[in-house]
């Protein structure tokens, strides 16, 4: 039985094509008014086509999937195994999902042409996932692909493919296929598809890109691509809503509300953005709000984090209260997290493992004197970040003299080459907006 039930979910290297009807429509929207002429792109069958001058499309009729024609890969999986073959360097992200869609271990991996073999277990030692349904989501080569399997709970990752009576419903909950909305001017909106029935998508609403470069790394309604990993919990989490979406005030907020009797209780967290960065800009505006979260951690009062160089949020082990990560330390006036009176802002410490070979700065203390900001008045800050040259941090208005300086980040003995941002929680609730990265050379 296993034997057919790979046969029908791999595909790829057997070749059997799978008839299917499409129905996606929906409409672009960009400044407030339908976006016409935006390119439409569905990558796994390469379908595009343009919006019209209302700003809709439609995607429709019956297609073929599974064909593997064309494509400079082949892949397998097998129970608890993925085996590849590449005619080309790709991207490999292995993601292991539960059966309502959250991610809950996830790997990056850059593999050369030729023959690769990957133990699933070896690759997400941090899965535990419980009995139950999941599926498997590759991407790979521009294309996503979905592997329900059963998780008995004992048996390492993947090791126990669906059976047949599940497979339809991991198919509803799984990702098939990624919907790409490009338009000159703003940015890639990126939307995991479903179902290739979804049906109407709703309006689609573009972020406008700055003319020099900038980003905003918040699309203004969702936390689509940013990974909440909350200490305690497994990656991908977001608990009680602890990283929320404003729509109204265009900003990601932090917030303990919902909380069990709005404890704390030592739920240090961050949320990843869910890309790799080398060399770049971040720009980050924050405020602190009231009220701190009962039990809070006794350094927490007027404190948060932006953080750089952060390791993949899937591969933290050990649930650590502060993942391996470089802290440009966050302060209002008056918090206990800073060791110098008046408190100094955007200070600089370095949790689980990561360190830097020089630094101006400490936590808690800038070494500059200045004084930090009210907790409540907005903040610009922005880190002008570099894997082989001097990290800069600089306090708005003054752009010219950074507040701090780092060079020389390593890990595990070995120089850092990349890393992700996050932005923090640590029990004072906080608002972030105009989150804005440019990336460099």
């Amino acid at each position: 039985m296993f034997a057919r039930i790979l046969g029908l979910v791999t595909g790829i290297t057997i070749g059997i094509l799978q008839a299917q009807t499409i129905d996606l429509k929906g409409r672009v929207m960009a400044g407030g008014v339908p976006a016409a002429d935006a390119m439409v792109i569905l990558k796994a069958k390469k379908d595009t086509l343009k919006t019209g001058a209302d700003g809709t499309f439609a995607l429709t009729g019956n297609v073929s999937l599974g064909q593997g024609a064309g494509r400079s890969f082949q892949y397998r999986v097998v129970p608890g195994f993925l085996s590849l073959d590449l005619r080309a360097p790709l991207e490999l992200q292995v993601e292991a999902v539960d059966g309502a869609g959250h991610l809950q271990g996830r790997f990056d991996r850059r593999l050369e042409a030729g023959h690769h073999g990957i133990a699933l277990a070896d690759a997400m030692p941090a899965f535990a996932g419980k009995t139950g349904l999941y599926f498997l989501r590759l991407r790979l080569g521009g294309e996503t692909f979905t592997h329900p399997y059963y998780h008995s709970g004992s048996n390492p990752i993947g090791s126990d493919l669906a059976p047949a009576y599940r497979v339809a419903a991991a198919k509803q909950a799984a990702v098939v296929d990624t919907l790409l909305i490009r338009k000159s001017g703003y940015q890639d909106l990126v939307q995991e598809i479903t179902s290739y029935t979804a049906g109407n998508l709703g309006d689609l609403t573009l972020t406008a890109t700055a003319a020099d470069g900038w980003v905003n790394l918040y699309n203004g309604k969702d936390l689509s691509n940013w990974i909440p990993l909350i200490h305690g919990f497994k990656v991908g989490n977001n608990v009680d809503s602890t990283f929320r979406p404003d729509v109204v005030n265009n900003m990601i907020s932090v917030r303990y509300d919902k909380y069990p009797n709005l404890n704390f209780a030592d739920r240090c967290g961050n949320l990843y953005y869910n890309k790799l960065l080398t060399n770049y800009r971040i720009r980050v505006t924050y405020r602190f709000v009231e009220p701190q979260a009962k039990m809070p951690v006794s350094w927490g009062k007027y404190n948060s984090g932006l953080m750089i160089f952060a390791i993949d949020p899937a591969k933290v082990t050990g649930d650590p209260e502060f993942p391996p990560l470089i802290e440009i330390q966050i302060l209002g006036q008056g918090s206990p997290g800073g060791n110098t009176n008046p408190t100094t802002n955007l200070n600089y410490c370095f949790p689980n493992g990561i360190t830097m070979t020089t630094h101006s700065a400490d936590c808690g203390n800038n070494h500059t004197g200045k004084a930090a900001n009210p907790p409540d008045q907005w903040t610009t800050i922005e880190a002008d970040v570099s894997v082989t040259g001097v990290t800069k941090v600089y306090q708005f208005p003054d752009t010219t003299n950074p507040v701090e300086t780092m060079s020389g980040p390593m890990y595990n003995n070995k120089p850092v080459t990349n890393g992700y941002v996050t932005l923090q929680s640590e029990s004072q609730p906080i608002d972030f907006k105009d989150i804005l990265l440019k990336e460099l050379p």
